[in-house]
């Protein structure tokens, strides 16, 4: 008589599963009355993911018995209760991989057995999450209004600090794509995005790598970067001043039809045009008829000839301070 295996499973909380499987074997795979070898296997899953968006939520339960003779019994069971034969007692090994709806591995078990006649064995498997690379598609998007040049940069930071970086490739005005393969697990998604080579504004986000599939997901740039020094305004009004752009190499100032000065609440990364200046004109007083009292970044470029330059920011390198500024209007 052939060996039997049951299993039998229920839910013990919201990502953790138990399943209870009797394994059993005969000692004689041509029949006979002898009491039949059994082994109870108890398995537990527990998983989680911040921002992976495939599921791991096991739908089906692979389980395969092997031993060293080549024999190999394979189960496959989207319920709680499993049977199968084996063909005879002995060594075992227990493979158990947790699909998801799409047939991905998202979580693996294994566990040794010694079956033998006349007894049962239990023994308890842990399912962790599935081992092997997996494909990490991160899109990033900002708003492309006020820049000229921009580009991405990227990394994932492993839990072991390994720096792995991406490449990201600019799409469509606003967007860029990157794609990686690594060692399925948690990482730190470190991404910079810059300006005609000056970081205007940054991230880093914790990020769950699935094994054996492509983890996508969408991020957005939306705060500044750099932290900057508040300059407190107490008054009814203020001035925004700047110097006239120089020729790089010889100092001597350019000749511009004007300015165009921009601002943006403090935090935000979307720049608003407040006010169009004459070329004489370097600065600019700033009252209630023109902004609320609050938080406040600005920043100016020139116009010459109808093209507008970069913008010169009060978080370039170039401000003063060098690490950024903004104005805290109350």
């Amino acid at each position: 008589m052939p060996g039997r295996v049951f299993a039998s499973a229920h839910m013990t909380a919201a990502l953790i599963m138990a399943i209870i499987m009797l394994v059993s074997a005969c000692s004689n795979p041509m029949g006979n009355s002898a009491p039949q070898g059994k082994v109870k296997v108890q398995l537990g899953i527990g998983s989680r993911t911040l921002v992976s968006d495939i599921s791991t939520q096991v739908s089906l339960y692979r389980v395969t018995f092997s031993d060293a003779q080549g024999s190999e019994v394979v189960v496959d069971s989207p319920e709680t209760t499993i049977e199968a034969s084996l063909p005879s007692p002995g060594s075992w090994n227990i493979l158990v991989e947790g699909l998801n709806e799409t047939d991905q591995v998202v979580a693996l078990g294994t566990a040794d057995v010694e079956v033998n006649s006349g007894e049962t064995v239990s023994v308890a498997i842990t399912l962790g999450p599935a081992d092997g690379e997996g494909t990490a598609r991160i899109e990033v998007q900002w708003n492309s209004v006020q820049t000229r040049s921009a580009t991405v940069e990227g990394y994932l930071v492993s839990s072991q600090n390994e720096t792995i970086p991406m490449e990201f490739a600019i799409g469509t005005e606003g967007e860029a794509v990157g794609e990686v393969q690594v060692d399925g697990g948690f990482y730190t998604l470190e991404a910079q995005l810059l300006d005609s080579g000056i970081v205007i504004a940054g991230f880093a986000e914790a990020v769950h790598i699935s094994a054996s599939g492509t983890t996508e997901h969408v991020f957005s740039f939306d705060k500044v970067n750099k932290p900057g020094e508040a300059l407190a305004v107490t008054e009814d009004t203020f001035t925004v001043a700047w110097n006239p752009p120089e020729d790089p190499d010889t100092g001597t100032p350019l000749t511009v039809d004007g300015y165009r000065l921009y601002y943006r609440e403090h935090g935000n990364y979307e720049w608003v045009q407040l006010v169009d200046t004459g070329a004489a004109e370097t600065e600019y007083t700033i009252t209630t008829d023109d902004l609320a009292y609050g938080e406040y970044d600005f920043a100016v470029s020139s116009i010459s000839a109808g093209e507008e330059s970069l913008l010169h920011t009060s978080y370039d390198d170039t401000a003063v301070p060098s690490y950024g500024w903004y104005v805290d209007w109350n």
